[in-house]
């Protein structure tokens, strides 16, 4: 299995992964601890480090911007 996937990799020919939206409902608040952890990956660096193997990009004030802004959107969604 690991072999295929590395040849639809090597080769991009896999498909983009398409995002759902968030449906009221999706999520059972009831079931989330009321202390959690929540990850969210800022991918904008001053210098792309070659052994590093998350999805960055350079730093640019008006990009980094408009992603603040979207994850700030993003998270509204998902406010109880």
């Amino acid at each position: 299995m690991l072999t295929e996937l590395l040849k639809l990799i090597v080769a991009h020919k896999w498909g983009k992964y398409v995002f759902e939206p968030y449906r009221e409902g999706d999520i059972d608040f009831a079931l989330v601890p009321k202390e959690f952890g929540l990850y969210i990956h800022v991918p904008f660096c001053q210098k792309l480090c070659q052994f590093c193997p998350y999805n960055k990009t350079f730093y640019k004030l008006e990009q980094a911007g408009r992603y603040c802004t979207a994850l700030s959107q993003e998270l509204e969604l998902y406010k109880p």
